[in-house]
């Protein structure tokens, strides 16, 4: 369900979700305007908006919302009516869920469950084998390995493996959606990439978010190489994503 807001609610979305990219476009994906270029253009852009609704004609509209260029896209439904706006100020802003999955956890701790999980089975084996040693040299233990690792590592061990196969879970959710994905021919690079104030640079961003880790590796020692300036803007973009994900993690 996509909420709606009122032309005067689009400030309160943009702080509300840290916003930095806001277009208007119609219900049937006409844009009127684009996104902002640079985030140090959003206030201009909002209130750009603001006065082009109010010379659009009466009809819905929506006003999209992104964090980074190229990235996930919030959609907010707004309705024009005759003579003016559409308001309903008793109703509360709700910032909308992206399309994304679920982030993983990084991959450090990731590595370090399975590592811990490993470590964990291998102490059960070698459990297993004393307590056949003994059970074969005719010694009865004060107390089983098998039940020593029931009272105190198997409690540690359950919370990981359940975890663990949570992880796996999702990995294999991504497989299945990626697999639905028609294949489609490799988009044709930009040569030369265009500049960030250039009208293809909104193309360009959505050309980068397709690559695959290996396309998107390439195209920055291009970019590093043939168009030094363009990659240092790719880079930041990149970083001050990085940055707004861990801070919404913590």
């Amino acid at each position: 369900m996509i909420t709606q807001i009122t032309s005067e609610q689009i400030d309160q979305v943009v702080s509300d979700g840290q916003f930095r990219y806001v277009k208007l476009t119609g219900t049937d994906g006409k844009e009127f305007g684009g996104w902002n270029k640079t985030p140090a253009d959003l206030s201009k852009k909002i209130a750009s908006i603001k006065n082009h609704i109010k010379n659009l004609p009466p009809g819905q509209y929506f006003v999209n919302f992104r964090i980074n260029p190229g990235r996930d896209e919030w959609k907010y439904l707004l309705i024009k009516s005759e003579g003016t706006l559409s308001q309903s100020p008793a109703t509360p802003v709700i910032i909308q869920q992206g399309s994304s999955l679920e982030k993983f956890q990084t991959l450090e701790e990731w590595k370090s469950q399975e590592n811990r999980i490993r470590e964990l089975e291998k102490e059960l084996e070698l459990l297993k084998m004393q307590t056949a040693f003994k059970e074969a040299m005719n010694e009865k233990p004060e107390q089983s390995p098998i039940q020593g690792f029931t009272q105190s590592i198997l409690p540690q061990f359950v919370p990981l493996f359940d975890r663990y196969m949570a992880l796996q879970e999702k990995k294999l959710e991504v497989t299945q959606k990626r697999a639905q994905i028609p294949m489609q021919t490799k988009p044709k690079p930009f040569r030369p990439a265009p500049s960030p104030d250039a009208e293809l640079w909104e193309s360009y961003l959505d050309y980068l978010d397709a690559l695959d880790d290996m396309q998107y590796s390439r195209e920055l020692m291009y970019l590093k190489t043939k168009q030094p300036d363009v990659y240092q803007y790719v880079i930041q973009e990149t970083q001050e994503q990085e940055n707004t994900e861990t801070n919404e993690q913590e």
